[in-house]
């Protein structure tokens, strides 16, 4: 079986657009026409790919259609790039954790952008879930802490990061007068910076601290739109 192009593209752009009319005004088709070309794929493949939400979402079956119009126009941008005949920067979405864009993750993408027409549409997420936005089709690529690929992509080992507990002096003398023991890492005050990432509380359970649930600090998830540094960074170079 081969995937007629122009049916896969249509249901990629249903999904990033979040609805069928928008998607119709993008291919500068109908409404009517969209839908048109989605039945007709769904009825090739036998397989429902999209929920008809607010906004429309890909079923596991629809994702692995959006990850190939995105990897398709991708190659396609590289061989016209090759050819000469494409100067216009193509946007490739791509899921990270706080960690890593706040540490490592731009300077690499500035060296992308100065090599090649790209932009970035990063979003950002924990690191033990960025591969779900990956195989939903949000994105082509992520960095992620799941070592099992996603169906139709391939895993690269990129590194470790490397987390020390760290405390103002301050703070050791109020909350462990007597040394870091167990009780007292039980008792200190806990920021959580994301109320998915549980990388503090896993350790402090390694470290033999039941800590109960109470209330502690909290900063809210941020949006999974780029801070201004990325798009200065991916965008600027």
């Amino acid at each position: 079986m081969r995937l007629a192009h122009e049916l896969v593209e249509t249901v990629a752009a249903i999904v990033e657009e979040g609805t069928f009319e928008a998607a119709a005004a993008r291919l500068h088709l109908t409404p009517s026409a969209v839908s048109q070309r989605v039945r007709r794929l769904e009825d090739e493949l036998g397989r429902i790919l999209l929920v008809r939400s607010k906004p429309v979402r890909p079923t596991e079956a629809g994702a692995a259609i959006v990850r190939l119009a995105r990897q398709t126009a991708l190659l396609e941008h590289e061989a016209l790039c090759g050819l000469g005949g494409d100067d216009e920067r193509t946007s490739l979405a791509l899921a990270v954790n706080a960690d890593s864009l706040g540490t490592w993750f731009l300077a690499p993408l500035a060296r992308v952008a100065r090599r090649y027409p790209v932009v970035f549409e990063l979003h950002r997420d924990d690191q033990d879930f960025t591969a779900g936005l990956l195989a939903d089709g949000t994105v082509t690529a992520a960095v992620t802490a799941q070592g099992t690929p996603v169906a139709g992509c391939a895993v690269t080992p990129l590194g470790v990061m490397r987390y020390d507990a760290v405390a103002t002096p301050q703070f050791v003398a109020r909350w462990f007068p007597d040394g870091v023991t167990a009780q007292a890492l039980a008792r200190a005050p806990l920021v959580d910076y994301d109320r998915r990432d549980d990388l503090q509380t896993r350790w402090l359970r390694s470290r033999g601290a039941d800590r109960p649930r109470r209330p502690a600090t909290s900063c809210p998830r941020a949006t999974t739109s780029p801070p201004p540094s990325a798009w200065a960074w991916a965008g600027g170079c």
